[in-house]
C-alpha cells in the first residue's frame, strides 16, 4: 500500500512538472520516481520501493530511452540509468529527446544538445516549436522563424518569416513582408505563394483565405480547394459557408462545392437547422444541404424555432410548420414570439368600434402543428410559459400556458414577473410578494418592497410610513426600529440611516459603530469608507476606525480591493485597509 501511495504521489507530481519528458522506461532495472518525505527530495527506486538513485533532486521525470530529465533548484540536467549526470544541471528547460537530441534553454535562449550534453546547435533562439510526429522544429532568431531538421542537423528554411504556424505535419502557414503563404516541410518550397492578406480556420482541415480582395479555401496540406472568387465567405456553426458575390448570396460546402446557387438577395445565418433565404423580395427556407424546401413566396419571415416560423402572407402574419402548412392562420397584423420562444402574441386588425377595448391573442403551441388561442386585453412577452402575465377586466393575472388556465384567481393592479419562485405585486398603492401558488409571502401592506440577498438568505426591505423596515424571508421583522435607509452588507452587517446619520449594525440588531456618520459608502466593501465631522476614515466590521483624514472622498481601488484611494481635492494617494499611506 505504501508503494502504491508513493507511485500516486509521483503521478501527481508529473502533472505539474515543468520539464517535459516522454513516458516509459527502458533501463535494465525498472526505475520509478520516488519522493523522500524526510529529505523533501526526489530520487529513483526499483519496483520494490528500494532506493537506487539517491533523492537529491527538486523534480524528476520518468526514464525514457535510458535517460531521465531531473531538476535541481531551477536548473535541469539528464541522468543515465546509473544515476550519472550525462548532461550537467545547467539548463532552465530540457524538452523530450528525439533522435538522441533535445532542445534545451540556457540564459533564456534555446539550443540543441545531444545525449552526451554536447552542443549540436548553439543557444541562439528566443523561441521554438517542435512539430509533433516529425524531426522538425520551427526556431525563432532575431524575430524571424526558420525550420530546422534535427535528424540531419541542418536548416530546411533559414530564419526569415515573421510568422510560422503549423497546419499539419506536412506544411505550415508563414508570413513574410506582411503577406501570408504556405510552405512544405520537405524542402521549404511554397505550396501557396506569400500573397495572402488574411486567413481564418473554419474546420480542423479547412482555412478560408483572402487574396486581392477575394475569398477562397485551402486545406491543411496546402491544397487550394476553392480559388479566391467570392467577396465574402462566412460559416455559422455548420459545415456550410454563406458565399457573397456581387451582392448575391449562395451556400457552399467546405470544399467550395455549390449547394445553393449564388443568386439570392439575402441568406440569414444558420438557425435551428435551416437557412432563411430571400429572392425577388420574398422569403423562403433552405436546408443545411442547400435544398429549398419552402420556395421564396412570403413578404416577410422569421427563422424557424421548434419546428415553426412566423411568416407574412400578403398583409397578414401567421405561423407555418416545416411542411409549409399554416398552423396559425394569417389573420394578424403582427405576431411576436416570447422572450424564450415558448409562446406568441398576435394582434388582429383594428376593430371597427374605436371605443372597444384592444385585444391581443395569446398563441400557445401544444405541438409543432397544434396551437390554441386565448384572447386578453394585454399579454406580456417576457415570461415563462407557466406564468404568463395577462390582463383582463383591467386586472393582471398569471396564466399557465401549459395547463391553459389561470395559475390562481387573484388579480392585481400591477404584476411583476416571477423570479426564484416569487413575484412582486401591487394592489392600489400597496406592494406585496406572492409565491407560485398565489399565497402571500408578504401581504400588500407596503408602499414599496425590495428583495435583498445576503449570502444564500433572502430578506425584504419594505417601506411603511415613509420608513424602511427589514424583514426575513417569512415576513418577520429583523430589526425592531424603522430607518430612512437600510443596506445589507456582507458578511452579516447592516448599514442603517436614521435622523440623517449612518451607523453599522449586525443582523441581530447589535450596534457595531460607536459613532454616527454623515456618509457611509453604499457599496459592498469592507472596511467601508465613512465621513464624520467633515473628515474621512475607514470603518471595519468590528466598528474600529482608521485615522480621520481631511479629504473629499475615499473609494476602494477598482484594480486592487486591498487599496483605497484618498482624494484631497488637490491630489490623490493610496492607503491600505489599516489607513496607512502607501508609497
Amino acid at each position: 500500500m505504501k508503494f502504491i501511495q508513493k507511485i500516486s504521489c509521483v503521478l501527481l507530481l508529473l502533472c505539474t512538472l515543468n520539464v517535459q519528458a516522454q513516458q516509459g522506461n527502458s533501463c535494465p532495472e525498472d526505475l520509478f520516481p520516488f519522493y523522500d518525505k524526510e529529505k523533501k527530495a526526489w530520487g529513483y527506486a526499483d519496483v520494490m520501493g528500494m532506493m537506487v538513485i539517491e533523492p537529491i533532486f527538486t523534480k524528476v521525470s520518468p526514464y525514457s530511452s535510458n535517460k531521465a530529465i531531473v531538476q535541481k533548484g531551477n536548473l535541469c540536467g539528464v541522468l543515465d540509468c546509473n544515476g550519472n549526470l550525462v548532461v550537467p544541471v545547467q539548463y532552465e528547460k530540457i524538452l523530450n529527446f528525439r533522435y538522441n537530441k533535445a532542445w534545451a534553454s540556457k540564459g533564456g535562449m534555446w539550443g540543441l544538445i545531444d545525449d552526451k550534453g554536447r552542443n549540436v546547435l548553439a543557444h541562439q533562439f528566443t523561441d521554438m516549436y517542435a512539430i509533433h510526429g516529425t524531426e522538425l522544429t520551427w526556431v525563432k532568431k532575431d524575430g524571424l522563424w526558420g525550420l530546422f531538421d534535427e535528424d540531419n542537423t541542418k536548416y530546411i528554411i533559414v530564419p526569415q518569416y515573421t510568422v510560422a504556424q503549423v497546419l499539419s505535419p506536412n506544411c505550415s502557414l508563414i508570413q513574410k513582408n506582411g503577406k501570408l503563404g504556405v510552405v512544405n516541410h520537405v524542402n521549404g518550397g511554397f505550396l501557396l505563394e506569400p500573397n495572402i492578406e488574411n486567413v481564418k480556420k473554419i474546420s480542423p482541415r479547412d482555412i478560408i483565405f483572402n487574396q486581392d480582395g477575394k475569398w477562397g479555401i485551402f486545406n491543411n496540406i496546402g491544397k487550394v480547394t476553392l480559388n479566391p472568387t467570392y467577396d465574402s465567405l462566412d460559416v455559422f456553426r455548420t459545415n456550410t459557408l454563406i458565399a457573397k458575390l456581387n451582392n448575391q448570396y449562395g451556400l457552399l460546402d467546405l470544399a467550395g462545392g455549390i449547394l445553393l446557387p449564388v443568386e439570392y438577395q439575402f441568406i440569414a445565418p444558420y438557425q435551428s437547422g435551416f437557412y432563411r433565404i430571400k429572392k425577388n423580395n420574398v422569403y423562403g427556407f433552405a436546408s443545411v444541404k442547400g435544398k429549398v424546401f419552402i420556395k421564396p413566396k412570403y413578404v416577410d419571415a422569421a427563422d424557424f424555432s421548434n419546428g415553426t416560423a412566423i411568416v407574412k402572407e400578403k398583409n397578414l402574419y401567421g405561423i407555418i410548420d416545416l411542411k409549409d402548412s399554416f398552423v396559425v392562420k394569417p389573420i394578424y397584423t403582427t405576431i411576436f414570439p416570447s422572450a424564450y420562444n415558448e409562446y406568441y402574441v398576435g394582434k388582429e386588425p383594428d376593430q371597427a368600434d374605436e371605443k372597444s377595448t384592444p385585444q391581443l391573442d395569446l398563441i400557445v403551441p401544444l405541438t409543432s402543428s397544434v396551437f390554441y388561442v386565448k384572447t386578453f386585453q394585454q399579454v406580456s412577452l417576457s415570461d415563462s410559459i407557466s406564468a404568463i402575465r395577462i390582463k383582463q377586466k383591467n386586472k393582471w393575472y398569471y396564466y399557465n400556458g401549459k395547463a391553459q388556465n389561470l395559475k390562481f384567481d387573484i388579480g392585481f393592479d400591477v404584476a411583476e414577473p416571477f423570479s426564484n419562485g416569487m413575484a412582486t405585486i401591487r394592489q392600489g398603492n400597496n406592494t406585496g410578494i406572492i409565491n407560485h401558488a398565489g399565497n402571500y409571502i408578504l401581504e400588500p401592506n407596503y408602499s414599496s418592497v425590495e428583495i435583498a440577498k445576503l449570502g444564500i438568505k433572502t430578506y425584504y426591505i419594505v417601506t411603511e410610513n415613509n420608513l424602511k423596515v427589514l424583514l426575513d424571508n417569512t415576513g418577520k421583522r429583523v430589526l425592531p426600529s424603522a430607518y430612512q435607509e437600510i443596506i445589507l452588507q456582507a458578511p452579516n452587517h447592516i448599514k442603517v440611516k436614521k435622523d440623517n446619520l449612518w451607523s453599522l449594525m449586525r443582523l441581530d440588531g447589535t450596534m457595531i459603530s460607536t459613532e454616527f456618520y454623515t456618509f457611509m459608502d453604499p457599496s459592498n466593501v469592507m472596511p467601508v469608507p465613512v465621513m464624520r465631522s467633515k473628515k474621512w476614515c475607514l470603518l471595519n466590521q468590528d466598528g474600529i476606525e482608521t485615522k480621520l483624514i481631511k479629504a473629499v472622498s475615499i473609494k476602494q481601488d477598482k484594480a486592487n480591493a486591498s487599496v483605497y484611494i484618498v482624494d484631497t481635492g488637490k491630489a490623490t494617494y493610496a492607503i491600505n485597509k489599516m489607513g496607512e499611506k502607501l508609497q
